[in-house]
């Protein structure tokens, strides 16, 4: 294996090994929570793929960037005929380089493929065994931009990397998790499950276009939305309860956690994970979660990428806690002169919310949207920079004030 251009910190190393081990542990703990992590790689072995990884980031083949992952995984078993391609394994296994990630990087279908790498013959030695395609658990160094990873271990992104700064991301906050926690409290978890995965996906579409735009869910306990908002595009109401078939949703997610736990102790944690995991069992939310469109079925596909869209015309896309589409075009109606406390925090660093003045956040898209949630409490906006910044915003009961996680794209890209 080739000596790697740069040496991480000691501390970068250890930090990522023990945000990967406490997640380890977790589902140890969890047992029969849908499914159990796979062992991840240790200290030396997470030093090697991190290394490597960073610098063929930076590397380019044909003048173009090189982007893909490493998913730390035996070459799974060969699928049936004429259930897919799962894998495209070596005859002879190549080692771990710089040089090897750059030349297979365009093989790679993005999002759903990866490089496979695991052991060699020799302790420390890494070895590529070839390509896997497909739905993994298993740990995976992800590269987003030229030196810029992220480490995602259960299908849950849980350090960013930037050159040599880590920052180990908390349980259940990646941006579902940060979606999900801003959703009504009234919501079950499989609503909530279903809900955020639906959010997400047009999240997604929203930050394509490249035009900014916002997203706003009104609960249905706020009353009448047209007292609140002014649509300029309103649909109709059986019109607007095509969009999304959530109830059938819902459906799957209690089926399929009641079936994996029977039996089993509803410990809090075992059904937080059980809960978490769901959704990546259901392949019509599978899609919505890993961004690729191609896991999606093609109405959904077509759905989220229509309704997406609709959030490029000025105004904001309004929803409520059903994922009912209501309107678009949408002015929020607050009162100017109420005053507002806003709390602000980074969606990666999540250091402790300090108060933020309006005007910092962002432009009017970011103001109309803080004073609409400052207004109705339960309100929650997604908000979508041109530059693809993200922000989520949402009431904080506990503090009694509107609490803006910035810099959220970090957790979608």
């Amino acid at each position: 294996m080739s000596a790697p251009f740069l040496t991480l910190s000691e501390e970068v190393v250890t930090r990522a090994h023990d945000t990967i081990q406490t997640r380890w542990a977790e589902s140890k703990e969890a047992g029969r929570a849908i499914a159990l992590l796979p062992e991840p790689p240790g200290r030396a072995e997470l030093r090697v793929l991190l290394e490597q990884a960073f610098w063929a980031s930076l590397q380019t083949e044909e003048g173009r960037p090189a982007t893909f992952s490493l998913c730390w995984v035996d070459p799974p078993p060969l699928l049936p005929f004429g259930l897919g391609l799962s894998r495209l394994v070596l005859e002879e296994p190549i080692p771990l380089t710089v040089d090897a990630i750059r030349k297979l990087a365009p093989a790679l279908v993005s999002g759903n493929t990866n490089i496979g790498v695991t052991r060699g013959g020799q302790p420390g030695d890494l070895v590529i065994w070839g390509l896997s395609r497909g739905d993994h658990f298993e740990l995976e160094v992800r590269v987003v931009r030229p030196g810029f990873l992220t480490l995602e271990y259960g299908h849950e992104r849980t350090v960013v990397f930037l050159g040599q700064e880590a920052w180990p991301i908390p349980r259940f906050s990646s941006a579902l998790g940060l979606i999900e926690s801003a959703l009504p409290q009234s919501l079950g978890q499989a609503e909530r499950s279903v809900l955020g995965a639906v959010l997400l996906g047009l999240t997604r579409e929203m930050r394509r276009h490249g035009s900014g735009g916002a997203l706003v869910l009104l609960p249905r306990s706020a009353g009448d939305p047209w007292n609140l908002t002014n649509p300029k595009y309103k649909l109709r109401r059986d019109e607007a309860r095509r969009w999304f078939d959530t109830a059938d949703l819902v459906r799957k997610i209690e089926d399929l956690v009641g079936k994996r736990q029977e039996g089993a102790e509803r410990s809090p944690l075992a059904e937080g994970l059980a809960y978490a995991l769901a959704p990546y069992h259901v392949p019509e939310l599978r899609g919505l979660l890993t961004g690729d469109p191609h896991e999606m079925t093609p109405a959904l596909a077509s759905t989220v990428a229509a309704v997406g869209k609709l959030t490029a015309v000025d105004g904001a896309v309004l929803l409520d806690d059903e994922s009912n589409v209501l309107s678009f075009g949408t002015r929020l109606l607050s009162d100017s002169d109420r005053k507002v406390r806003l709390l602000a925090s980074g969606a990666v660093s999540r250091r402790e919310p300090t108060k933020m003045q309006l005007h910092e956040l962002g432009g009017t898209r970011h103001e109309s949207a803080v004073r609409f949630v400052n207004e109705v409490p339960g309100a929650v906006a997604l908000v979508a920079s041109h530059d693809g910044d993200f922000t989520i915003i949402m009431w904080n009961a506990e503090k009694n004030a509107v609490l803006a996680y910035r810099n959220v794209h970090l957790l979608l890209d």
